[in-house]
């Protein structure tokens, strides 16, 4: 799932930033050197047009210079690739970007300058943007610590215990709608929510076994909610079912032993 929120709140950044959305989104985020964001794709002489007068209030770029970027971009074929250079093999951030741009008229050298400095400034702020969001998803959708207990209850012999787990790899989630995920989003980043795979099991303190056992994933938690609010009432019961069939299999096989004893 974190996946599938950094792609759409990529695509979102690059949305309200005048970007094109087709870009190619990447990331690593596991603490060590190199961890950050980058994006990669070509735009053509339209997705310019359309960017331009966002670049230019965020970097600056003055009226004349902007008048003057618009004519040029009216009348040449300019496009501008942002590749992946040498860096992308070990990292992933705004360093490992090589814009590319073709169709510049050769004698247009300080506008050329004012708008690659102008490019590389606004792909920075955005891959440091996606980056600082990044680090809040992934809290938000990782446990705090492992075997993280999120709710337990107890009697004399047994533990029922739901803890947060470490989410599926390969999960895709395409059948997922846009408006899921916004929400979702808005619920993670501005509501300080939690999305989990919580693994519930029975836990038999006589012997240590886990006896029944299942996995629930893309569990949404509000802040400060209550565990009725979040723990599907079916699927503890499906997990006590579970476990009276461990308990009724254990109890039979104990009984033949006894009576061939």
């Amino acid at each position: 799932m974190f996946d599938l929120l950094m792609k759409h709140h990529g695509a979102r950044l690059l949305e309200g930033a005048g970007w094109p959305t087709h870009l190619t989104w990447q990331w690593r985020l596991s603490y060590s050197q190199g961890d950050g964001c980058a994006f990669y794709g070509t735009l053509c002489r339209d997705h310019l047009l359309t960017l331009l007068p966002h670049l230019a209030r965020r970097q600056c770029l003055s009226d004349a210079e902007t008048q003057h970027l618009t004519v040029l971009l009216t009348l040449y074929d300019i496009t501008v690739t942002l590749r992946q250079n040498a860096l992308s093999n070990h990292y992933s951030h705004a360093g490992c970007i090589t814009p590319l741009v073709e169709g510049f008229p050769e004698d247009e050298d300080l506008t050329f300058a004012a708008f690659c400095t102008a490019l590389q400034a606004d792909i920075r702020e955005l891959c440091a943007l996606a980056e600082q969001t990044g680090w809040r998803l992934l809290e938000a959708t990782t446990p705090c610590s492992a075997n993280e207990v999120l709710f337990s209850r107890q009697t004399q012999h047994f533990e029922l215990r739901a803890v947060a787990d470490m989410p599926d790899a390969t999960y895709h989630g395409d059948d997922i709608d846009e408006a899921t995920v916004d929400d979702c989003l808005e619920r993670l980043l501005s509501h300080h929510a939690r999305l989990l795979t919580v693994r519930l099991e029975i836990i038999c303190h006589t012997t240590g076994d886990i006896i029944a056992q299942q996995w629930l994933s893309d569990v949404l938690i509000e802040a400060d909610d209550r565990p009725h609010h979040w723990l599907s009432r079916d699927a503890v019961h499906e997990l006590v079912l579970e476990a009276r069939e461990h308990i009724s299999q254990q109890l039979s096989a104990w009984q033949s032993f006894y009576r061939a004893a």
